[in-house]
């Protein structure tokens, strides 16, 4: 499916026609529709099997062929994940056929999550939704899922953009405010984790970064802190900036006000909300110190038996070496 340069959701309520299709259980389409119809103001549903149109009768019901002539509508997908997403493709692709003036989108973009699988399946890699939360994406690959999760579902204008990244179990982006940014670099992997940010705050990660899993990043400290005396706030969020070609460990947690700059690495366990400034270190420990200078990583395996840098196939850390850092790797040749 072609991409479309920005699908604003703003767009879908100004319609006056908001059609259901339901291709889904009833049990998944009762909940989503009780949980978005003040939102939507559903005026119709097409269902795709005649069982599930008998059991369910609080919208009129509208034939998939009468879309050719509704050019002010837009048409909501009731489609359970767990059914596949390449069907919500081809679905999505056939309504636009049948009529190009038509908006089309996924229920659950109306609720407190958005998957970008659910995005991607419907061709929007820039999408800005229903409270002005826009998502920029370039790909992603692996068999994860990537998701997007608001406090409230009033949250507004925060912006993701995220390059092309991999993903093997699961990442959550957490919005707790609104004005928020976060920023992921090219070819950045994740295995699987959350990242949290909230109002005005920033969450910035460099490209070629390696994220474990059970990692947190978290800019706000969520709940507030208060002086007794003055009564004025203590805790406030502070952005958190990692650099590229990071790793950062299993169960590592790194706290509002981190820095963690280019070719470090985060140990295991690490606890830490210090902005180091020192590159190429190793960083570990509870609260996080530097333990070891100077070193570079690869992703190569272990059980390759590798012993020197040289062999290495990932030599990605030298693109990021400060003038300094080149002298000292080269100083063994001499």
């Amino acid at each position: 499916m072609e991409s479309i340069n920005l699908f604003d959701a703003k767009n879908i309520l100004e319609r006056p026609q908001k059609i259901i299709f339901a291709e889904c259980s009833l049990e998944y389409l009762e909940k989503h529709y009780n949980d978005t119809r003040q939102i939507l103001d559903y005026s119709g549903i097409i269902f795709r099997n005649k069982e599930l149109a008998n059991q369910f009768n609080k919208l009129p019901e509208i034939k998939e062929d009468e879309l050719v002539h509704m050019d002010n509508a837009a048409v909501i997908m009731f489609r359970d994940l767990g059914s596949g997403n390449n069907s919500l493709h081809i679905r999505s692709s056939q309504i636009r056929e049948i009529n190009g003036n038509i908006l089309v989108d996924h229920v659950t973009n109306y609720r407190r999550w958005m998957s970008l699988r659910i995005l991607r399946a419907l061709g929007y890699y820039d999408y800005k939704d229903f409270t002005g939360n826009e998502i920029i994406f370039d790909r992603f690959s692996g068999n994860g899922s990537i998701q997007i999760s608001k406090s409230r579902i009033d949250i507004k204008d925060n912006r993701l953009q995220l390059g092309y990244i991999d993903v093997m179990r699961s990442l959550d982006i957490g919005l707790y405010g609104n004005g928020g940014l976060v920023e992921v670099g090219e070819y950045t992997t994740f295995v699987g984790g959350s990242i949290h940010v909230t109002t005005n705050g920033k969450v910035s990660i460099g490209s070629y970064c390696m994220f474990s899993h059970d990692f947190l990043v978290s800019q706000p400290d969520q709940h507030s802190i208060f002086d007794l005396k003055t009564h004025k706030r203590l805790n406030t969020g502070k952005n958190v900036a990692i650099g590229n070609h990071v790793w950062i460990g299993r169960y590592a947690k790194l706290g509002g006000g981190s820095g963690i700059p280019d070719n470090c690495i985060v140990g295991e366990g690490t606890v830490t909300t210090r902005r180091f400034e020192e590159p190429a270190c190793i960083i570990a420990g509870c609260p996080g110190r530097i333990i070891r200078r100077d070193v570079l990583w690869a992703r190569d395996d272990q059980r390759n038996d590798l012993q020197t840098y040289e062999e290495c196939k990932d030599k990605k850390a030298l693109d990021f070496l400060t003038r300094e850092q080149w002298e000292n790797f080269n100083a063994w040749r001499e």
